[in-house]
């Protein structure tokens, strides 16, 4: 590199016949300092050179090699570093919802330092700081730069704007601070901030959706031709950033079995674990007394771009069909953030755009039929989750439904507009189909999806389940 560097330096600050002197110079060395590596080579050196780059880069490998002391009375508690691209209060949509659950179970086993990016004012709030410390030991939230850039050509567009110095280098004081048993970063396109591997440190990379699967969904979706290229291109740059996401990280952990064997295909499956989403069945309670019969809801954060076409699809192609059978039906919609398109819906008088709300649990309680007309994307839907819980009878496409594995009698599944819309016409035309179905929901995610069940699955991936310490491999 400084055959190269260098000369290009001088010729730019001295001029040519200075950088021409300079390049003989340093060629006349070449063979001096090759004969000089070739001994170095051949004596016993403990340090490589990577190793060496690595150890003066990151004081957490430094520690993790030769470290110096062992973890104070303080932490007697295995210790969990968790990195997110957001924070998880408020909990406005669904990721930050599984987030601030699942710490909030897990701290009563361990102790919790979170680092998060955040977008909004309210993240870093005053009251949002406070209620983080309800259930983290310590928590940095820094302002994400939504213009910052990395990784190459080759990086898919998701990861823009998710570069950050100031999150890289706390990552390392609280990695020098503080003795992790474990290290979580939320989303793949988070994994740079992984630290590298280290004796005794299990780093676990959370995969909130195959992003490469939802986006040969988007593409394969009617749309220009153009748009299409570019889905394909950049689902090409997403794949590969993945399964080397994937594949960076001691474990990762999957929101479905669906989700896993995707990734199976292309990584070690014995280091793919399934933590799914769930629901807080206390804050949603079970009621069947509430319904509005004829009340259509969808519940929605619209900064996630299928939300917004699941959203204008029902309106758009599922509602009128509806009501050509039942023209009472009202729709409401949902959800923070809804963009223009979204709020012009209501100039139709049948359907109701109420924007973010207080709580959604009596939401779900009115509403005859939940829907989800989600037509891509991967993970599973927490808006489903928390419909079932509550007592509302739910219709989706078999996208929306993936991962819930719910029995035949707890929901309705259909795709296209025609079935979609029988479907929900069949469920508010049968109160005793209703019935039947809002029941079946509620055992399912009582038994398989409540956060409590969900967090002891969290704890068996750390590899500190009943308080037990990770193994020494933490690829095991």
């Amino acid at each position: 590199a400084g055959l190269v560097a260098l000369p290009t330096r001088v010729l730019a600050e001295i001029g040519a016949p200075a950088a021409f002197a300079t390049v003989r110079a340093l060629w006349r060395q070449v063979p001096t300092v090759m004969r000089a590596r070739h001994r170095e080579n051949a004596a016993h050196r403990p340090l490589g050179d990577e190793e060496v780059f690595e150890l003066s880069r990151w004081r957490s490998a430094w520690r993790g090699r030769y470290p110096a002391t062992s973890p104070g009375q303080d932490e007697q508690r295995p210790q969990v570093l968790v990195v997110s691209p957001y924070s998880p209060v408020p909990a406005l949509h669904g990721g930050a919802v599984r987030i601030s659950n699942l710490l909030r179970e897990a701290a009563q086993r361990v102790d919790i330092t979170l680092l998060s990016l955040a977008d909004t004012e309210a993240e870093r709030s005053p009251e949002s700081l406070a209620e983080l410390g309800d259930f983290c030991r310590d928590a940095v939230v820094l302002p994400r730069d939504p213009s910052s850039t990395g990784g190459g050509w080759l990086a898919p567009g998701k990861l823009r704007g998710f570069f950050s110095a100031q999150l890289e280098e706390e990552i390392r004081e609280w990695m020098e601070r503080r003795s992790f048993a474990v290290v979580q970063v939320e989303y793949t396109h988070m994994a740079h901030f992984l630290p590298p591997p280290r004796d005794g440190l299990r780093r676990i990379l959370v995969e909130h959706d195959v992003s490469f699967v939802a986006l040969d969904r988007a593409r394969r979706l009617p749309g220009p031709w153009l748009r299409k290229v570019g889905l394909w291109m950049d689902g090409l740059r997403t794949f590969r950033h993945e399964v080397l996401a994937v594949e960076s990280a001691d474990r990762t952990l999957a929101m479905s079995e669906t989700d896993r064997d995707v990734l199976a295909r292309y990584t070690d499956r014995e280091r793919l674990s399934v933590v799914p989403n769930g629901v807080d069945c206390r804050a949603f309670p079970f009621s069947t007394d509430e319904h509005e019969e004829d009340l259509v809801l969808f519940v929605g954060f619209f900064r996630h771009e299928p939300n917004v076409e699941a959203a204008l699809h029902f309106a758009r192609e599922i509602l009128p069909l509806i009501h050509a059978e039942r023209p009472e039906v009202r729709f409401r919609i949902v959800g923070a953030y809804a963009p223009p398109a979204i709020e012009d819906l209501a100039s139709d008088e049948r359907i109701e755009v109420a924007g973010r709300v207080p709580e959604t649990a009596s939401e779900y309680r009115r509403a005859g039929v939940f829907v989800a007309p989600v037509l891509r994307g991967s993970g599973t839907r927490l808006k489903i989750l928390e419909a079932m819980a509550s007592g509302a009878a739910v219709v989706s496409t078999a996208i929306g439904a993936e991962g819930i594995d719910a029995p035949a009698d707890a929901i309705g599944i259909a795709d296209g507009p025609g079935p979609f819309a029988a479907e929900v016409l069949r469920v508010l035309g049968q109160p005793g189909l209703r019935a039947t179905r809002r029941a079946a929901a509620r055992r399912h995610v009582e038994k398989s999806f409540d956060w409590p069940v969900i967090a002891g699955q969290l704890l068996r991936a750390w590899g500190i389940d009943d308080g037990e310490p990770p193994s020494e491999d933490p690829r095991e």
